[in-house]
């Protein structure tokens, strides 16, 4: 469905061809930015009678909605194909984390009003034990600190997720390198560019068999393969997301299998089979292939076989561009259509040394650019070079973003802990007028665990709940790459090892600030 063209911006948002969440999703990023402007408005005009307390509590309330619906549009985006552009879906992801930032900063401000009306509302609270003490004494801090809460909560926040996000990145990188360096040698090319049948590529990419002659690299395995159209006429379909599925001969296609230590499949005459991506899901295979059980080609009709598809691992340029299924036809249809892509992959009998892949990647380059006159695209790639590359860059991004995210939780916590230092002196003194009211040393140290946990509890949970939130919005978006590239166990693995360090290293602080503030307020 090709509703991106349209003359009007009115035409595209309300098109009747969208989906009904869709129709949901534009609507609440109209209607609910438009009620928090009316909200503001409304405060204005009762300004004299409504406090700012009012004013917050309504935008906190407005923000929530605001928050969901512009964090869906990157999700329907992808999911319904829209042709939103980057700079439109950056823009809405903005107004997330503007979002988030107005939430976090609203929760803080009110946190003592909040205090305040639970105290004046239940006397049962209020003058139970020395509560009346407690709350005197968070109330006045928090009203004197609550810039510094805030940016310690904000802070916090991006520490948390830079140590979660941080393991993820790099597992997940880890994990499509596996995909990406299936073969030592892997060449392909585009035909996105091509105006002309008579451009597209040929030959079997005969200067690379030379460099491997010539450096006495021997070779296990070795398959020259084309990629079909089924339909001449979808050479020139260059929509994005429309492109045609192309096909690959079966014997091209068991020879990779071989390669790659896969069984062989078959297929009877006139028959047809699919070969999937790792990131594609269940539902959307079945989908595909209840609406592609007979294939119409130039060269005859094909039904689907009996064993449909297959998933295995075969890296990431078997498939046309924008597309993550290619068709297996027998090798007589493939003889009769036309051949728009020419792929090549090498397996060695040993490891091309780091001086020899960047050797061959250049002179590749040299005779195959990335884009040629012809206009066919050109690509190659070895395993040695991409496996040294990722693994530099994840070592780089783990190591910045870990390091960051321990300076910044290590600084927001410190300035936790000495703020209660600090004051030590001055707690000293109302401490030592509760002893002499009579108020046991049980008692006191019950007063300053829970001074303290407050202190620290209110802005790191406020910072998980919203650490939890991002995280969450993130896993769901990457679901599928994370359970092909990643794997379940593995995530959880590493989530739970972030959670135990964040927790361990939050109760050092906690412990030792409790133990450093008793004693200052005893001596």
């Amino acid at each position: 469905m090709d509703v991106g063209n349209r003359d009007s911006k009115d035409d595209f948002f309300f098109d009747p061809r969208f989906a009904f969440p869709i129709h949901i999703l534009f609507w609440g990023n109209i209607m609910f930015p438009v009620l928090t402007l009316l909200w503001s408005f409304t405060w204005l005009y009762k300004k004299k009678v409504w406090t700012l307390q009012t004013l917050l509590i309504g935008l906190l309330v407005c923000t929530v909605p605001n928050t969901v619906f512009s964090a869906l549009v990157p999700v329907f985006e992808s999911k319904y194909y829209l042709t939103l552009g980057a700079g439109t879906i950056n823009q809405y992801l903005m107004f997330v984390v503007a979002d988030l930032l107005f939430l976090i900063c609203g929760i803080i401000y009110l946190s003592s009003s909040a205090i305040v009306v639970w105290k004046s509302k239940s006397p049962a609270h209020r003058y139970q034990g020395n509560n009346l003490f407690f709350f005197g004494q968070i109330i006045s801090k928090l009203t004197t600190t609550t810039k510094t809460m805030t940016l310690i909560c904000i802070t916090l926040t991006t520490a948390i997720l830079m140590f979660i996000i941080a393991p993820i990145l790099t597992e997940w990188s880890m994990g499509y390198l596996d995909s990406r360096s299936m073969y030592d040698v892997q060449i392909n090319s585009r035909y996105n560019n091509v105006d002309e049948e008579a451009d597209l590529p040929v030959g079997d990419y005969e200067l690379v068999t030379e460099f491997l002659a010539e450096e006495g690299i021997a070779t296990n395995a070795d398959c020259t393969f084309s990629l079909y159209l089924p339909n001449r006429e979808d050479f020139h379909s260059r929509v994005k997301h429309e492109f045609p599925v192309v096909a690959i001969s079966l014997s091209d296609y068991n020879a990779i299998r071989e390669m790659l230590g896969y069984k062989t499949v078959t297929l009877e005459e006139n028959e047809f089979t699919t070969q999937w991506h790792m990131a594609v899901t269940t539902d959307e295979q079945e989908e595909f292939i209840r609406s592609h059980a007979i294939v119409d080609t130039d060269a005859g009709r094909l039904t689907l076989s009996e064993q449909a598809s297959h998933q295995e691992a075969m890296g990431e340029t078997l498939y046309n561009s924008y597309t993550q299924v290619v068709y297996v036809f027998p090798d007589n249809i493939c003889q009769n259509l036309l051949s728009v892509n020419r792929n090549r992959y090498i397996q060695t009998s040993g490891e091309i040394s780091y001086s020899d892949a960047a050797a061959l990647e250049n002179k590749f380059i040299k005779a195959y650019p990335e884009l040629s006159e012809k206009g066919v695209g050109y690509d190659i790639r070895l395993s040695t070079l991409q496996i040294n590359e990722t693994k530099g860059m994840n070592f780089i991004l783990k190591t910045a973003m870990i390091y960051g995210a321990v300076v910044l939780m290590v600084i927001c916590l410190t300035i936790l802990s000495l703020q209660q230092l600090l004051d030590a002196g001055q707690y000293r003194y109302r401490f030592g007028v509760l002893r002499k009211l009579g108020v046991e040393e049980q008692d006191i140290k019950s007063l300053v665990r829970k001074q303290l946990s407050v202190w620290f509890g209110l802005p790191v949970v406020v910072s998980v709940i919203v650490s939890a939130i991002v995280v969450e919005y993130f896993l769901q978006s990457v679901s599928v790459e994370i359970s092909a590239y990643i794997g379940i166990e593995t995530l959880i693995t590493q989530v739970s090892i972030t959670i135990s360090i964040l927790i361990l290293l939050l109760l050092c602080y906690f412990l030792s600030t409790w133990i450093l503030f008793r004693r200052s307020i005893t001596e």
